[in-house]
């Protein structure tokens, strides 16, 4: 993911508030294609060895790639008082996870309001 012009776009930001806008939208898009699948594989990991291994590999990818995201905000600014970047990473990582996309969007009440809950205010 740390290819994808859209993350390159969203770190080169200087301003914390246009990472996050940038951050949403194109994690938006990613999840809106990829959420099935994760979701199929989150579900097949306990029954197969070889599955469990890519969602393990996936899993720890997706926390780099949040761990990432939060250096590049705390290079623009300082976190929240208080907060680690290690907690900031994991706060990150449970709200930006694709299976909680997969439980909003997909399964408790569509597109429309889940992603305006998501969607910064301008």
């Amino acid at each position: 993911m740390v290819e994808q012009e859209w993350f390159q776009e969203m770190i080169a930001a200087p301003d914390p508030r246009q990472h996050l806008r940038l951050q949403v939208v194109g994690s938006r898009q990613v999840k809106s294609r990829i959420a099935p699948i994760i979701e199929a594989i989150r579900a097949a990991a306990p029954a197969d060895e070889e599955i469990s291994a890519l969602w393990e590999k996936m899993q720890a990818e997706f926390h780099d790639n949040q761990r990432h995201t939060i250096a590049a905000l705390r290079r623009k600014g300082p976190l929240r008082s208080g907060l680690t970047e290690d907690q900031a990473t994991d706060v990150l990582y449970t709200l930006n996870h694709p299976t909680l996309y997969d439980m909003l969007v997909g399964r408790l009440g569509g597109r429309r309001s889940a992603t305006r809950a998501g969607s910064p205010r301008r």
